[in-house]
């Protein structure tokens, strides 16, 4: 057992076929999303705790608590993983992140992932790298009231930019141009910050309960992610044209599946950030708030708009390494 680790693991952008990663669809029809990791983080820190401390656990994030056994913690993350784990060492566990938590960028399954990897680590579990993203999902999925799909967890494991498709097995496609699709797309890409927290269960379980009325809709939404894969693989002059067009596709299809995804003040952030330039948005995550995705015809034109635009904003680049133990003591 070492006596301390460390984890750095990056938050996701959703592209296309959002939604179709809910188990309740993808058991129905498969599922399939695009997606890329950036440079956005949640890290993680477990120690060994001493028993010189009246508590066995010790949670910092954005409270702090105290916690002489497992079931007492609030922390339904921390909770469901040392269930999972049966850990009952007395532990010190930190989490900071570079953005706010429900924005809609997948920090939830991000520390989740994060969380697994220093567990594995800490008490050299041997679990493989390709094992991770599905214990990951099994404990979020276990969180009382929970209805995440698979999208996040894989997104933060694998980094890079990839077209993951959910049916009995999940299979991973990388986008292997990435450093042309960086330079020429991501580079041109700015996320803008509503300024709006939401809870993505809320949401999602709207979904859920309406899937068998929507399901042409996800199928529509389904077949959306091989097509973009297909654009961003040849990379054509005009590549990012026509990728923009099935972000706007996608846009109008899914804002169909719920009035809580995108509300009134929602769309009138995302016209008043047309005005600035951009020629794709898209609202990120489950929908109701947190970061829109921007798209502008070129790096300059995403740094005058960073400049001009009323809203927070950052610049985005991949991550093309995924969750990674970047400190451990023994």
């Amino acid at each position: 057992m070492n006596s301390l680790v460390s984890t750095q693991t990056p938050l996701r952008v959703g592209l296309l076929g959002g939604g179709t990663d809910l188990p309740e669809i993808s058991n129905k029809i498969g599922g399939a999303v695009l997606n890329f990791a950036f440079d956005q983080y949640v890290y993680v820190t477990i120690k060994k705790h001493s028993g010189l401390f009246e508590e066995k656990f010790r949670l910092q994030y954005s409270e702090t608590e105290l916690c002489t056994n497992v079931q007492e913690i609030k922390n339904d993350i921390i909770r469901c993983t040392l269930l999972y784990f049966e850990i009952k060492t007395p532990l010190v566990i930190q989490t900071i992140s570079d953005i706010p938590s429900s924005s809609g960028l997948g920090s939830s399954s991000s520390f989740t992932v994060g969380l697994v990897n220093a567990v594995n680590k800490m008490f050299d579990l041997k679990i493989p790298n390709s094992d991770v993203p599905e214990v990951s999902y099994r404990i979020e999925r276990s969180i009382p009231n929970s209805s995440i799909g698979r999208q996040d967890i894989y997104a933060a494991s694998t980094g890079g930019m990839n077209l993951f498709e959910f049916n009995e097995r999940t299979s991973i496609s990388p986008i292997n141009n990435s450093q042309y699709i960086n330079d020429n797309l991501i580079n041109n890409i700015l996320l803008i910050w509503t300024g709006i927290h939401r809870s993505a269960n809320e949401v999602l379980s709207q979904q859920v309960k309406s899937i068998d009325k929507d399901i042409d809709i996800y199928k529509k939404l389904k077949k959306l992610p091989f097509q973009g894969f297909e654009i961003l693989s040849k990379a054509n002059p005009n590549f990012q044209e026509e990728f923009c067009k099935l972000l706007n596709i996608n846009r109008e299809i899914k804002y169909k599946l719920s009035d809580k995804i995108a509300p009134k003040y929602i769309l009138e952030i995302e016209k008043e950030i047309i005005r600035f330039g951009a020629i794709s948005t898209k609202l990120l995550g489950a929908g109701g708030g947190g970061f829109i995705l921007a798209i502008f015809k070129d790096k300059q034109a995403a740094y005058d708009a960073s400049l001009a635009l009323p809203y927070t904003n950052l610049p985005v680049h991949l991550d093309l390494y995924g969750s990674r133990v970047t400190q451990f003591i023994k």
